[in-house]
């Protein structure tokens, strides 16, 4: 009785967790200087104040949202949301920018980053780059440093002889910190 009662629960237990969407951590950034008006999948909305980020959690899978600004739609888009990421809800640029910190500066190392030149509003940069632009409206997680956190100046390489960095920039944040590794 006991023992068909526990596979009973065991049953139950695997149903449950198996049988709903995970959820995902999700950051709504709003890197504009006017606040926002997020209405998601037409039944939760918020506000996203200027230049902040709303944290949430959703429901892996796809989702609708219509973003306003000051009473006005600015933006509608649908994205699929499998894994923890940021959302583009007003179509700006990010940029994800892979870096790499040696021990000893060796050539072989350089193989591990592929740069090349890609254009952004008209402007050349030569770097390793993956730029998210107004289309992506979910980027999913693929850096080490997200939007709030600063790209370290020094990384702890351990036993390693380099180490690969990647960090999240909004547009605007991007083209200063490149302008200041440049000169």
């Amino acid at each position: 009785m006991i023992k068909q009662f526990l596979f009973s629960l065991i049953i139950l237990f695997l149903l449950e967790a198996f049988s709903f969407p995970p959820k995902i951590k999700v950051q709504v950034d709003n890197p504009l200087n006017d606040s926002i008006f997020v209405n998601l999948d037409g039944k939760d909305s918020f506000w996203v104040a200027p230049k902040k980020i709303k944290n949430i959690l959703l429901k892996s899978g796809k989702h609708s949202f219509t973003t306003s600004i000051k009473r006005k739609v600015y933006c509608n888009g649908y994205f699929d949301s499998p894994f923890d990421g940021v959302m583009n809800a007003t179509k700006s640029v990010y940029v994800v920018w892979k870096d790499i910190f040696m021990k000893e500066e060796k050539e072989e190392y350089y193989e591990h980053i592929d740069e090349s030149e890609v254009i952004i509003h008209g402007k050349s940069y030569f770097a390793d780059l993956k730029v998210f632009d107004e289309t992506s409206f979910y980027i999913p997680v693929e850096w080490d440093f997200g939007l709030e956190t600063p790209f370290p100046r020094t990384v702890s390489l351990g036993d390693e002889p380099f180490k690969l960095v990647t960090k999240i920039y909004r547009e605007s944040e991007f083209v200063r910190e490149y302008n200041n590794v440049a000169n």
